[in-house]
């Protein structure tokens, strides 16, 4: 569904946990990001080209926050499910019987990194986190890390925004087989156990925006200032729509979350560099197999 000029999907955390677990089985089907909207990126979509352009690219976005599910209601008249990342991500570490998966971590501190790495190599019986980086790495680290990380299922990104879009796109680019999931680097400090987690009470009655305007002070200036500017935004909005005038709307496309076959095939690892932060080399891992894209269902 359009909200302004941004895609937002009709999906539950089950329903992001079943699309991610089927992405890894098939690693044919396109796209392959999954991000998230609330108010804040809602904002930022305006002045950042590359933000953008990844929300329209992607397979999923998220309504991540109550603030979006009110500016659905009030520019399409619609209640939009809504799918906190972290919640949805926690239900897939915590889910039985998915396909193993092996995954590179990167956002926040190297040392929250690799703390919520080694919480999920406990929690989880799927996940295989291969190596966890920094989110302050430099571009060049990055396409290292990307262009070598044959095998790699899923990439996990929680920069911010929109820092973790810009690396979305070179993710996309070098490894286009992975699943790219921006999970958000609160996602990482709650796992890494340097971020205080809402009570499950607070986060299911959407008042998690206040649970971090108290306990984390650097929150406060964006929800000051970035509170306002979205009201404003979604009011500009819907005075346009009431008066009929042109707005502007994603590119059209189908449903958010829909099946795509294109065509199958092999991507060969590229030889690895000197970077340490590199996978192994792909002679050091037993080939894996070749997997077919069965029929579905339109989701």
């Amino acid at each position: 569904m359009a909200v302004g000029d941004c895609w937002c999907s009709r999906c539950s955390a089950a329903d992001l946990v079943r699309e991610v677990d089927t992405l890894v089985q098939h690693p044919e089907l396109r796209p392959r990001s999954i991000l998230f909207l609330n108010a804040h990126v809602f904002c930022l979509a305006d002045d950042h080209p590359t933000l953008h352009r990844q929300l329209e690219a992607a397979r999923i976005v998220a309504v991540d926050g109550v603030s979006m599910v009110l500016a659905a209601w009030v520019l399409r008249g619609a209640w939009l499910p809504r799918c906190m990342m972290t919640v949805a991500f926690d239900a897939y570490v915590g889910a039985r019987g998915l396909t193993p998966a092996r995954a590179l971590l990167v956002g926040t501190t190297r040392a929250e990194a690799e703390a919520a790495a080694a919480n999920l190599a406990a929690r989880s019986r799927h996940l295989n986190v291969a190596a966890a980086v920094s989110g302050y790495e430099t571009e060049e680290t990055y396409d290292c890390l990307f262009r070598d990380g044959a095998g790699v299922d899923l990439i996990l990104l929680g920069l911010g925004s929109p820092r973790t879009e810009e690396l979305i796109e070179r993710a996309t680019a070098r490894r286009p087989e992975a699943v790219v999931w921006h999970i958000g680097a609160g996602t990482i400090k709650c796992w890494a156990r340097t971020k205080r987690r809402a009570p499950g009470w607070v986060g299911r009655s959407g008042l998690e925006w206040g649970h971090r305007f108290i306990h984390e002070p650097h929150t406060r200036g964006r929800y000051l200032a970035g509170l306002p500017r979205f009201a404003l935004r979604v009011g500009t909005l819907w005075v346009r729509q009431a008066l009929g005038l042109p707005m502007n709307r994603p590119s059209p496309r189908p449903s958010p979350i829909r099946w795509e076959r294109v065509p199958a095939g092999r991507v060969r690892a590229s030889p690895v560099g000197s970077c340490p932060l590199c996978a192994p080399p792909a002679a050091s891992r037993p080939p894996e197999p070749r997997r077919r894209l069965a029929d579905h269902p339109e989701f």
